[in-house]
């Protein structure tokens, strides 16, 4: 093995995860229902890239964009991880997943929230989020 290569044992795992997803992507063709699924996530994450642009006051689109960006990467994320059989690895994703929707939406409920989350302290937050 050279000095700077991939250990074989991880090319082996990724193999296997890319041979996994295939058969996985083969299954999900032969069920009309499942595709339906992909494109529900696929268009969410189009609503998340077009919330991430929009003209907000600077904090708030910051605060809010993040966590955003952070549903759109959980997704994509779970999807992986399910598809490659690391169903496991998918509800890690998912129940981050929740709780940043319990953020966004607790955030979005009062005018300033986001603001006053982005400037908080540690403290504050573990305190008040």
């Amino acid at each position: 093995m050279a000095e700077h290569s991939i250990p074989e044992n991880f090319l082996s795992l990724w193999s296997e995860e890319d041979r996994i997803r295939s058969w996985a992507i083969e299954k999900i063709a032969e069920h009309e229902y499942l595709p339906g699924h992909l494109r529900l996530i696929e268009t969410y994450m189009d609503c998340v890239d077009m919330v991430r642009r929009l003209d907000l006051r600077p904090k708030r689109r910051n605060a809010l964009a993040s966590l955003y960006l952070r549903t759109f990467d959980n997704f994509g994320s779970a999807l992986r991880e399910t598809l490659s059989g690391k169903p496991r690895g998918c509800a890690m994703y998912l129940r981050d997943q929740l709780e940043t929707y319990f953020l966004i939406d607790y955030l979005s409920s009062e005018d300033g929230r986001p603001e006053a989350w982005i400037d908080a302290t540690p403290d504050e937050i573990r305190k008040n989020y």
